[in-house]
């Protein structure tokens, strides 16, 4: 599965007054659905443990819970205003609405954005038309089932650096495609001199030109070169240090 979509490439990339790229602090997720539980299964411990679900069954909030304990599971309807109080979701960073709903999704999202939350993906799961609606409601992200769904979101929830997150073997082996700006650590130094631990393979770097080839260990990592990245999903959260 593969998404290269323009529009989604910053969602994530929420600068601070001082101008430097946010740390999501709170992800809301909206609807205990079985694209939800792909998702949570895809991202590391470190990314869930931002992250609040809002289920309004209570049988599906209790199965969640056990699955996931490191997310934090709310038992009620995102309809209900009072949980918007309660639990104080308009301080959230961004909100992921999931629901089987495509009109909820729109609608919560949106409502969202108008109470002051920074950012809002919507789910548009069974009628493909919504798309065009949805981005008249200020929402940031419609995804549509049949483009990479889960691809989407991981890969925001992650570096804003990444271009394009590829998934190969049910999700086992993960491509990515990276710029590297001015912040990467490597900046100027030598692919020989980056100790990777054997957790990842760099196969080809394309430059901003658009000269591309299979780098040789004496490659110098610079500014704007496209890296792609080969890893296994057990290994992300090294790699998202390593090029965040």
């Amino acid at each position: 599965m593969i998404c290269d979509s323009e529009e989604t490439l910053s969602i994530f990339n929420i600068e601070g007054s001082n101008g430097n790229t946010k740390k999501l602090s709170r992800v809301v997720l909206v609807g205990g659905t079985g694209v939800t539980k792909a998702l949570l299964a895809r991202i590391t411990p470190e990314e869930r443990a931002v992250m609040t679900l809002i289920e309004k069954d209570g049988a599906t909030a209790e199965e969640f819970s056990k699955r996931f304990s490191d997310i934090l599971v709310i038992h009620g309807s995102i309809t209900d205003e009072a949980i918007w109080d309660d639990e104080n979701l308009v301080d959230s960073d961004l909100l992921i609405s999931l629901t089987e709903n495509d009109e909820l999704n729109i609608i919560t999202a949106s409502y969202a954005k108008k109470l002051g939350v920074s950012r809002s993906i919507a789910l548009i799961k069974t009628n493909p038309n919504y798309l065009s609606l949805a981005r008249q409601f200020d929402i940031d992200v419609p995804i549509s089932t049949t483009e990479a769904t889960v691809d989407t979101i991981v890969k925001h929830l992650r570096s804003g650096t990444i271009k394009s997150l590829h998934t190969l073997f049910d999700g086992k082996l993960e491509v990515y495609e990276y710029v590297i700006n001015e912040n990467f650590e490597y900046l100027g130094k030598a692919l020989k001199d980056v100790n990777l631990r054997g957790k990842a393979i760099i196969a080809s770097v394309k430059k901003s030109n658009g000269e591309a080839f299979v780098p040789s260990g004496n490659y110098v990592f610079e500014k704007n070169d496209t890296v792609l990245l080969c890893s296994n999903h057990d290994y992300s959260e090294f790699i998202q240090g390593l090029f965040a």
